[in-house]
């Protein structure tokens, strides 16, 4: 949870650099955070390394 938040709040920062609103951002950076997150889930999930088997 601590890393999405992270890279929620840092992606936002972003947005607003590149020009988007504080709400837009806002919303762009969380979802920037959950996306990032999601996918290191999943690979951990599918990873032969992880699974069990």
């Amino acid at each position: 949870m601590w890393t999405a938040y992270q890279m929620s709040r840092l992606s936002g920062i972003a947005w607003q650099w590149a020009g988007f609103g504080e709400h837009q951002a806002a919303w762009l950076g969380g979802i920037s955070g959950i996306a990032y997150q999601s996918i290191i889930e999943m690979q951990d999930g599918f990873s032969a390394e992880w699974a069990l088997v």
